[in-house]
């Protein structure tokens, strides 16, 4: 993995970074406040003593000072000294210099202004104890203490530390983060990116529709309109041209391995982008189980190709402009039949598209997605290819696979893949907003349009 994957991975993965990181610091502020508060005073004395017969106390009774200084005996007259009461603990270590007669002793307690008097109490508590706990000392000698240092009132607990708690707990918490957003990616079956895509299908990506906010997601491809929505179609409109150049015929099926992945969306925008182009375009909705066309560019969509096969209806009668400006026409539909993949695998079926051929430049199919059903085979036979589109983060490797392999089992010709829904932040998202077209979404578009003209029959 290189750096550029994992910085990658990471902003894909943010939200568990982020997430492990709060949870974290939650942790650690909770444990921080339901720590009681404990402080901490030193204070420094020098101790000079003697037997009576000037004969100085040696350094292994002040030695013995030090460790006896949490005796009871010690603890009840620092107890006294410190003018506190019986039922305060007397919590207090004390050290002695390597070079010279002086002590330091160090008292915690849970109240700041206890732990100052402790500790400045330690020191002639100490003297007042000593000749219990030296044979030299035990007749007429004497300990005295002087306060080198004295101990001051602490203006902030010892512990808990909050500042390295939190520094503990951002540390921590960033491996932690990282540490699951790479555990996530590496166990998440999802397509995201274009090189997921790219890896799986082997074929090429011929565009990547970025996810966009509004609900709108029919565009204006206008030459003045602008938007990484728009750019995205235009670039699909482009790279459909160039891999159809060896099709005889001027058709493509857009499908996708499940519902929900946008499909239908990315076959309108594309008819739409071509009539833009000025191609004689028609969009026709070859999702005869449960249509989508009509409800996305506005149009009634009760009748339709299903009556046209039925012979209720000819195929002038049924046509559709959403915008008389464009040369572009719909064919809806129309009603829901018991029979969807005979239909379309009919001889009707065969000679519309015959049809269809002679009057139009170009003809897109929206087509049922490939896992529920194989509708889409039946109109890639008469279009002669296919394009697979697949919503980044939702759609799996498996879902993928089965759908590749329902493909070629059939030899059916898929020239490309769509990422749909891409998030604006991949490095795979190349163009749009990240190069300053515009925004996302284009101000114009069919919904403007919608409530002009649906004329029927029209046929420029």
């Amino acid at each position: 993995m290189t750096i550029r994957d994992f910085l990658r991975i990471m902003r894909q993965r943010w939200r568990w970074l982020l997430g492990t990181l709060l949870v974290v610091l939650a942790a650690a502020a909770v444990s921080t406040l339901m720590q009681p508060k404990t402080y901490e005073a030193s204070a420094r004395f020098y101790l000079a003593g003697s037997n009576g017969q000037g004969t100085p106390v040696q350094r292994d009774d002040l030695a013995t000072y030090a460790q006896v200084v949490s005796a009871p005996a010690v603890q009840d007259v620092i107890r006294k000294e410190a003018k506190v009461g019986s039922a305060v603990p007397v919590n207090v270590t004390a050290t002695l210099s390597d070079t010279a007669n002086i002590m330091t002793v160090t008292a915690t307690s849970g109240s700041a202004q206890e732990a100052a008097a402790i500790a400045n109490a330690t020191g002639p508590a100490l003297a007042a104890v000593a000749p219990q706990f030296s044979q030299l000392l035990s007749g007429a000698g004497s300990v005295t203490s002087t306060a080198v240092q004295p101990a001051t009132v602490p203006s902030a607990p010892a512990s808990p530390d909050v500042r390295k708690t939190v520094e503990l707990a951002l540390a921590v918490g960033l491996l932690l983060g990282v540490a699951m957003a790479l555990l996530r990616h590496f166990m998440d079956n999802r397509v995201r990116t274009v090189e997921d895509l790219e890896t799986l299908v082997q074929r090429p990506v011929l565009s990547i529709v970025p996810r966009v906010g509004g609900g709108r997601r029919v565009v204006d491809a206008s030459g003045n309109a602008s938007g990484a929505m728009v750019e995205a179609m235009r670039r699909l409109r482009t790279n459909v041209k160039f891999v159809n150049v060896t099709n005889d015929v001027p058709a493509v099926v857009v499908t996708s391995a499940r519902p929900g992945d946008g499909k239908t969306t990315v076959a309108a925008n594309l008819a739409l982008a071509m009539s833009r182009d000025g191609h004689r375009t028609v969009l026709v909705d070859g999702d005869l189980r449960k249509p989508g066309v009509a409800s996305a560019v506005g149009i009634d969509g009760s009748v339709g190709l299903t009556n046209v096969l039925v012979h209720d209806v000819a195929l002038k009668d049924v046509l559709v402009e959403p915008e008389p400006a464009l040369p572009l026409f719909v064919l809806p539909a129309g009603p829901v039949p018991p029979n969807a993949s005979e239909l379309l695998g009919s001889s009707e079926m065969h000679n519309l598209f015959q049809e269809l051929v002679a009057e139009f430049d170009f003809i897109v199919f929206d087509s049922p997605p490939m896992l529920p059903v194989v509708d889409a085979l039946e109109l890639e036979k008469l279009a002669g290819t296919l394009i697979l589109v697949a919503r980044g983060g939702q759609v799996s490797r498996r879902e993928l696979q089965v759908t590749l392999k329902a493909l070629e089992t059939v030899d059916a010709n898929l020239s490309g893949t769509v990422l749909n829904y891409a998030d604006s932040f991949s490095d795979d998202y190349g163009y749009g907003g990240k190069y300053g077209y515009g925004e996302d979404l284009a101000a114009s578009g069919p919904e403007s349009g919608r409530g002009g003209s649906r004329r029927a029959g029209k046929r420029g």
